[in-house]
């Protein structure tokens, strides 16, 4: 049958030749504007439909221009998934234009009325199954979980090619609670959880919510203290995952990447050890060597292609590689990626024995040969001489812990730090060592 694994690489290798080629490039626009003008057509038709014409064929033509524009999308993608989110509509991860019109912006309102937050074509639908999606959504909504009711009347009206997907968590009154710092990490992680599971039934993760919530905790900072108070225990697969992330895009925005290459670094990061949920992937040894791979194949299996989805699987393909590579070096995400993914293992496999600075000092021996010594340097210099975790003896002789990297010009050695209370029911208040105290010494542990 073939080694699957070297023909999904080898797919990924020519796909990339392609890309740099400049031989694809106009794919992601007609993706754009086909999915702008299916959003349209799907969005007036459903206008149009709660007008109950006398004609039942009077729309026709534009549910034949919707099924064509859907089976030409199916074509290029495999599958064609749109999805709302703050009230603006991605087709896979391709954001459409918010100026599309009001048509679009029906589409969103009438989803929100069924609870439906995306529709997912998996076949291109004929007119008949056209006609059953816009009759089921102009619909009165069910009073009892109206995205099911609504999988059920398409199952019932054979519209087999298309499927609802229930609505996520909504901006409205929720918006600051996501930006928080600690509940983004905390959600980036849950969210592996998912993706692992995923993975381990033979599905392709979603990447939309991955990014969603790196995204949020961009917004909030990569330097809270709250982000790294909650995966300060990063012992399951899923914390590991999102504390990766964390210091990857850390170590990245020192680099001075931009947004886009900083969101595509997170979720490659909290995707990196996806491969570990399939059984081809190995254990041990075998499966050390084997998952970046097999992450990849698994990634594979998401629908389209666009300049973000190479970035991450280029990341994940190399994370495990060293910088000194004779057949050329990882991918510039990738060593970032392989930075952060060996430092936060150290640091848990030290765990009381050795400190985090520890953990950097002997990565530094390391620099030329596993790791690029400018992008290691660039680690050092956001973590700082007290990366968070670390313990240290103050100068008073209490024990504190560091809950935040560098976070402006001269808190090298100077973090935000919690002073720890033998028997307390609450966290101390953060001490600025910047402002008042000062480290006598960091301790293991």
């Amino acid at each position: 049958m073939g080694d699957e694994l070297a023909l999904a690489q080898d797919r990924l290798l020519r796909a990339i030749a392609r890309a740099r080629a400049g031989q694809e490039p106009g794919l992601a626009q007609k993706v754009r504007r086909r999915g702008e003008s299916a959003a349209q057509l799907l969005g007036g038709l459903l206008r149009a439909g709660r007008s109950r014409p006398a004609d039942p064929r009077a729309f026709d033509s534009q549910l034949e221009q919707l099924a064509r524009a859907l089976g030409e999308l199916v074509g290029w993608l495999g599958v064609a998934r749109f999805q709302t989110l703050d009230g603006q509509i991605y087709l896979g991860e391709l954001g459409l234009r918010g100026d599309v019109g009001s048509s679009a912006r029906a589409l969103v309102e009438e989803l929100a009325k069924h609870e439906v937050g995306g529709l997912c074509f998996r076949a291109p639908p004929d007119g008949a199954a056209a006609r059953a999606l816009v009759a089921a959504l102009t619909a009165k909504p069910a009073g009892v979980d109206p995205c099911q009711a609504l999988r059920v009347e398409l199952a019932r009206q054979r519209a087999l090619s298309v499927e609802p997907a229930p609505r996520g968590p909504g901006p409205e009154g929720e918006a600051d609670e996501r930006r928080r710092p600690g509940e983004s990490a905390a959600r980036m992680a849950r969210l592996v959880a998912e993706a692992l599971a995923a993975a381990a039934e033979g599905r392709a993760p979603e990447v939309l919510p991955l990014r969603r919530a790196v995204a949020d905790l961009l917004d909030g900072g990569l330097e809270a203290p709250e982000a790294w108070e909650a995966l300060s225990d990063a012992t399951t697969p899923p914390a590991h995952a999102a504390l990766v992330a964390l210091v990857a895009m850390l170590v990245g925005s020192g680099a001075g990447l931009r947004r886009a290459v900083l969101q595509d670094l997170g979720v490659a990061a909290l995707l990196h050890d996806l491969g570990y949920a399939s059984a081809r992937a190995g254990r041990g040894r075998e499966g050390l060597l084997g998952h970046p791979g097999e992450g990849v194949r698994i990634m594979l299996r998401q629908a389209g292609f666009g300049e973000g989805k190479v970035r991450r699987l280029r990341a994940v393909l190399d994370h495990h590689r060293d910088h000194a590579e004779p057949r050329g070096a990882p991918s510039g995400l990738g060593q970032m990626l392989r930075l952060a993914d060996d430092y936060a293992t150290a640091c848990r496999l030290g765990a009381g024995r050795v400190t985090p600075a520890d953990v950097l000092g002997a990565m530094v021996h390391e620099a030329g040969n596993a790791y690029h010594p400018a992008l290691l340097q660039t680690m050092i210099n956001v973590l700082g001489g007290h990366p968070p975790g670390t313990l240290l003896e103050l100068t008073d002789g209490r024990l504190a812990r560091s809950v935040s990297p560098v976070r402006r010009p001269g808190t090298f050695a100077t973090p935000l730090v919690r002073v720890q209370v033998a028997g307390a029911q609450a966290p101390t208040p953060l001490l600025d060592l910047a402002a008042e105290g000062g480290v006598r010494r960091a301790l293991p542990g």
